[in-house]
């Protein structure tokens, strides 16, 4: 008798390790979920502050205006040095 009670407190004792060890791995994700969405609200919310990813739409189309610029600006200068020559 004395064997089986030692091998059902070593038992209780590990499945005391194994709640400790699921309750830490719980808490772990738990924190892990927070910082997932903390990230997710600074990337994609706006909430008073301009978010990441309004920046970087922002940023697109300034580049996408200044390229159709610069091409409008290089076809009229080819056209006045083209006017010019003929």
């Amino acid at each position: 008798m004395n064997t089986i009670e030692t091998k059902v407190e070593e038992m209780l004792i590990k499945h005391a390790e194994l709640l400790g060890t699921v309750k830490n791995s719980i808490d772990a994700i738990d924190e892990l979920k927070i910082s997932v969405e903390k990230l997710e609200h600074r990337l994609f919310v706006d909430n008073g502050s301009v978010s990441i990813q309004t920046r970087l739409d922002r940023h697109e189309r300034f580049i996408k205006v200044c390229t159709w610029l610069s091409g409008v600006c290089m076809t009229a200068v080819i056209g006045v040095i083209a006017v010019n020559i003929l």
